[in-house]
């Protein structure tokens, strides 16, 4: 397993980084760290989840913005 040095912070205190093999998420809870190794099929299906969020959400953002106009 290699070095995770690529750490990138993603918001709301999540930091993402790559071993060559997982991506991992980790937050800092109670003075802990907790992470959590998203392996190539998982991270996959979350990306489908998101895409799919965006498809529903977005026809919605784009119609409220229509009925502002």
């Amino acid at each position: 397993m290699s070095d995770r040095t690529d750490k990138s912070y993603l918001g709301d205190g999540l930091y993402a980084s790559f071993d060559g093999f997982h991506v991992w998420l980790e937050c800092e809870r109670d003075d802990q760290l907790h992470s959590v190794a998203l392996e190539p099929a998982v991270l996959g299906t979350l990306e489908i989840y998101v895409m799919g969020l965006k498809a529903k959400y977005g026809k919605r953002k784009k119609k409220e913005k229509a009925n502002d106009a």
